[in-house]
């Protein structure tokens, strides 16, 4: 992947790769932006021409390099984070068909313990974003 570090004014860091509709995928707990990143490059690699998105992989705080959060941890002040984040990035109300998916039983690699559907999940997206 080739993907540029970026910083945020709260100290997320992220790395970007790409341009077009945004795809933002968060880590599993304890991890970095290379698990997310690991199981989606692929993904898009293999769109070839046709992928055109900006794809964002945060490292949530306390985990790779961003910073600690001042407040209080926990998981309120984690999603108040990341809140801040699509923030800042404004991402927040352009996508009126942005959605969110969660593979269920999967732990942290959904690529590797669900891989049908991680990919079914990753399909229905694209065919969400469509134009």
């Amino acid at each position: 992947m080739t993907a540029m570090k970026r910083g945020t004014a709260r100290g997320i860091a992220y790395w970007e790769a790409g341009e077009g509709i945004p795809f933002l995928a968060l880590h599993g707990y304890t991890l970095d932006h290379r698990m997310a990143a690991g199981a989606f490059e692929p993904l898009f690699v293999a769109l070839g021409p046709k992928g055109h998105y900006r794809r964002i992989y945060p490292d949530l705080p306390f985990m790779g390099e961003s910073e600690d959060l001042a407040e209080a941890s926990g998981s309120d002040a984690m999603l108040a984070a990341m809140v801040d984040f699509v923030a800042e990035l404004a991402l927040s109300g352009r996508y009126p068909r942005a959605s969110y998916h969660i593979v269920d039983g999967a732990g942290h690699n959904a690529q590797i313990e669900a891989p049908r559907l991680f990919e079914a999940a990753f399909a229905a997206w694209l065919e969400d974003c469509s134009p």
